[in-house]
């Protein structure tokens, strides 16, 4: 009799919505690290990449190499096995650390899933995305200018270097709710709609997902969140925002002007 799917296991599709990076790996150690600032538990694996499904460009070269995974409550997996894993980010320096979502068996008809799930998430993320934002909009960098340090702000080798964006708004498929767009209507009695944003433009490991700009870029932002959570509180508060300003540090923040076309599109329909 064929073993029946346990019913506890993450959908493919729901995995691939909040996980960033997706790959096929083999446990090669349970309990270990691959660098010392990553803590150390027993749900602790380091594990060999053998084919990444998904992930932003700047983890590419992790393929064929050894990472750290610290995996969830309830996940089960044995060493010398194969599986697909569904990651976010954790830590970046000697190495790359992340935290599981989801882990399936890297069989075929697992592996056929994910990547027909992988291949349809880039919309569902576009419209989870657009819904947690206050707004979305397309336009062009018109100036840059390096943000002022904040007094008594601390100095670390990962400093974000932060800089503030003028953005020449051209559309504006999701308007800011009515409290945010005081600064807008400002613009426009200036004879142009702009929005002004935060950058972190150092190349450091820590940074080096969020998304950094030059004069004359253009593309599809999407701005701010309509719920603040601490985290983004504090890192509005480190980048020294004021209330009309946003911060850009996340990878889904933005998309070049490519997929201008297809961004309104969807949030058309």
């Amino acid at each position: 009799m064929a073993k029946q799917r346990s019913r506890k296991r993450p959908a493919p599709t729901r995995a691939t919505e909040t996980a960033q990076f997706v790959f096929r790996g083999t446990v090669t150690q349970r309990g270990a690290v691959t660098f010392d600032e990553v803590p150390m538990t027993r749900d602790s694996l380091i594990v060999r990449v053998d084919e990444i499904l998904d992930g932003p460009p700047v983890l590419a070269g992790f393929a064929g190499a050894e990472i750290t995974v610290q995996l969830s409550r309830g996940q089960k997996v044995n060493t010398g096995k194969s599986y697909v894993f569904y990651t976010n980010g954790w830590m970046y320096g000697a190495g790359l650390a992340v935290k599981c979502v989801a882990v399936k068996p890297d069989t075929d008809l697992d592996l056929r899933e994910s990547r027909q799930a992988i291949e349809t998430a880039p919309e569902r993320a576009l419209r989870e995305r657009a819904g947690r934002a206050e707004m979305v909009v397309t336009g062009r960098v018109t100036e840059i200018r390096e943000a002022p340090r904040l007094p008594k702000a601390p100095i670390t080798e990962h400093d974000p270097e932060w800089r503030r964006a003028v953005i020449a708004v051209e559309e504006v498929p999701q308007e800011a709710p009515a409290g945010r767009r005081r600064s807008r209507a400002r613009a426009r009695g200036r004879g142009a709609r702009q929005v002004v944003i935060r950058f972190a433009a150092s190349p450091d490991v820590r940074w080096a997902t969020a998304p950094k700009f030059s004069v004359g870029d253009a593309g599809v932002w999407f701005l701010g969140e309509r719920t603040r959570s601490r985290d983004m509180e504090a890192v509005r508060a480190a980048a020294g925002a004021a209330a009309d300003e946003y911060v850009v540090v996340d990878p889904e923040d933005f998309l070049p002007h490519e997929f201008a076309e297809r961004v309104m599109t969807i949030l058309n329909r």
